[in-house]
């Protein structure tokens, strides 16, 4: 768990961290989390804010995403259902089978891949996203692994059912395409320029941090707020947010970054906002000594910033925001005000300034 490789541990190719010109003009962010964060998500949105969009080629890639997507959600629901019905599961919502109902789920569980959804696959997914009982297994969807936006992709399934679909920039903001190695990407925010790099969180893929540890100015971890009720999707056993909390715990207070500046994002407050209504705070082990309101979202939320400030030993400055990933308006000034804050600690330590 947590960081995978020190760097007295790693013996993969040495790197040459000797930085370019047009590294040395420009200031380098490491994006750093658990899987399913919502790291990525905040990676597609400054390049909606501060990039250049999305290209023709991009909604392309992202096109195939979202249908795999909406494909492996409904698989999902579909096959918890089953295990439900074979464990005689006593809160179970039956499905009044038919059989034309029985051959749209066999062939929704025998495809791998799709390249359109076509009229007949979206009249099905339609037609179990109607049903109630798949409706309940969408509510019980903390039990197993489901993307979050599956209910968004769901309630516009016609639309991505359309002959020559092309996702919108919300679209692909919520689709789910796990991170593996690193994606680096240059934004000028500010009139500074900036060069931020995201790498995969799930636990193999954190071997490849280190190679960014010497050379960032600033870290930007990122929370799932709404992960304390869930499971990781690597073992489907360990809760994420105790996931998030030791990993943070491990890199906060890691010798490679005594001093570096650190912002901590509370993403998916959109999500939690709606969660803690239903499931309680202590419903996560970690946070069993809470003792205020457990379905509040101001008490909740500041208590879990709390949590994380005070695993924080190094006296380094440290800030934290509430976020939504997927809403441009509350990311932006975030941004805008990340630049004039922490950034300056570190260029000013580095007789450099805004």
């Amino acid at each position: 768990m947590g960081l995978c490789a020190s760097a007295e541990d790693y013996n993969g190719p040495k790197i040459n961290t000797a930085p370019t010109e047009e590294e040395k003009h420009m200031h380098k962010l490491l994006m750093l989390g658990a899987g399913e964060s919502g790291k990525s998500t905040m990676f597609k949105q400054l390049i909606t804010i501060y990039g250049n969009g999305f290209s023709k080629e991009d909604r392309e890639y992202y096109t195939d995403v979202i249908l795999q997507n909406v494909l492996e959600s409904m698989q999902g629901m579909l096959k918890y259902y089953d295990e439900l019905v074979e464990q005689k599961d006593s809160n179970l919502k039956e499905i009044k089978w038919t059989e034309e109902l029985k051959e749209s789920k066999e062939r929704i569980l025998r495809m791998s891949h799709l390249v359109s959804l076509g009229s007949k696959l979206t009249s099905e997914i339609e037609r179990f996203w109607k049903e109630p009982a798949i409706r309940n297994m969408f509510e019980r969807r903390d039990e197993f692994q489901l993307m979050d936006s599956a209910g968004y992709f769901f309630d516009k399934v016609k639309t991505l059912g359309t002959p020559g679909y092309s996702p919108s920039d919300s679209d692909i903001l919520r689709c789910r395409a796990r991170t593996t190695g690193v994606v680096e990407g240059k934004f000028i925010i500010g009139g500074t320029t900036f060069a931020v790099v995201d790498v995969g969180g799930q636990r193999n893929e954190r071997k490849k941090w280190i190679h960014h540890f010497e050379t960032c100015q600033a870290l930007l971890f990122v929370v799932s707020l709404s992960a304390y009720s869930q499971k990781l999707f690597e073992d489907n056993k360990t809760n994420r947010m105790i996931e998030s909390i030791e990993l943070f715990d491990q890199v906060a207070n890691s010798r490679w970054f005594q001093k570096t500046p650190m912002v901590l994002f509370l993403n998916k407050t959109d999500i939690f906002a709606e969660k803690i209504k239903k499931v309680p705070l202590t419903t996560c082990k970690a946070f069993s000594k809470f003792e205020g309101d457990p379905h509040s979202f101001e008490e909740t939320s500041d208590y879990i910033i709390g949590f994380f400030e005070d695993l924080d030993c190094t006296g380094k400055r440290l800030y934290s925001h509430l976020t939504c990933a997927t809403d441009k308006e509350m990311v932006k000034p975030i941004f805008e005000s990340m630049k004039d804050s922490i950034l300056e600690d570190s260029l000013n330590a580095a007789g450099m300034a805004f």
